[in-house]
């Protein structure tokens, strides 16, 4: 059965939409887009309580002046859409995201990304910082989980840094497939996609793990997350808000150590060692 997605639409000033889009997807928003005054954040429609988003909906409008609507998202063809919207992003001068209709330019790592509904096209400041920060790493010969994968992008990347074997997975069914078409188009070889959670993760431990999901997932997964990795196994994590970060320490501090933390925005990554 396909995924039902949802939609809301917020029209309010262009300067408060990362805000506005930082406080969704702490509660599983999977992408958006911005068009003028109107934001617009998809989500699957049975991850999230309806009433979950109207009550952080009227709390936004105690701090800034907008405008929303929900509504089912009808079954249209999102290769067409993410056409229309996705444009080709750099970072640090090192690696390229783009789709397979842009024109490939002369970098270091040239990674094709077609996302449909998937999240993780690095345009997002979460994902963004976890690249910049894998390529701070030596991943030669490393085992990796990209944990809650969308398009599998930065899995993708860890192949391309040496990282011998990979696995990619997330809970989306439609997450999964993309990502599956999106490492053949890389030509990568080494990566497994898994659907599910943690637990279906039968593997040894991991040398590196990276979790570019959402608070809510991060909260709940710390024991699993420290289960899976090697003693002196690391843990890159983003998709969280700088208001997020005693929250997590409080939940990581226990087993984990903060090597560094970095932002972007409102967002933060941390880089932690077992």
């Amino acid at each position: 059965m396909a995924t039902i997605y949802n939609s809301v639409e917020v029209t309010s000033s262009p300067d408060n939409f990362e805000m506005i889009s930082a406080w969704l997807s702490a509660l599983d928003f999977e992408s958006f887009h911005e068009d003028e005054k109107v934001l617009i954040g998809y989500y699957q429609k049975e991850a999230i309580e309806l009433n979950e988003i109207e009550n952080l909906m009227n709390s936004l409008k105690m701090l800034f002046e907008l405008d929303y609507k929900i509504e089912e998202v009808e079954n249209k063809n999102w290769n067409e859409e993410w056409e229309k919207n996705f444009t080709p992003i750099l970072i640090d001068n090192q690696v390229l995201v783009r789709a397979d209709f842009h024109e490939q330019q002369d970098c270091k790592f040239d990674i094709v990304i077609n996302p449909k509904m998937a999240f993780g096209t690095a345009h997002h400041e979460t994902t963004y910082m976890m690249i910049q920060r894998m390529l701070d790493l030596d991943l030669k010969d490393a085992k990796l989980l990209d944990y809650g994968c969308g398009t599998s992008v930065l899995a993708i990347l860890a192949e391309k840094l040496g990282a011998s074997k990979i696995v990619a997975n997330d809970y989306d069914i439609n997450s999964v497939e993309n990502s599956i078409e999106n490492i053949a188009k890389n030509g990568c070889k080494k990566i497994s996609v898994l659907h599910g959670d943690l637990d279906t993760i039968n593997e040894d431990k991991f040398d590196y793990i990276l979790a570019n999901i959402n608070r809510k997932v991060l909260l709940s997964q710390a024991r699993k997350i420290k289960d899976l990795l090697t003693l002196d196994g690391y843990l890159i994590m983003s998709g969280i808000l700088k208001t997020d970060l005693n929250l997590i320490l409080s939940s990581y501090s226990e087993n984990f150590d903060l090597i560094e933390k970095n932002h972007k925005g409102e967002w933060l990554c941390l880089f932690f060692k077992v």
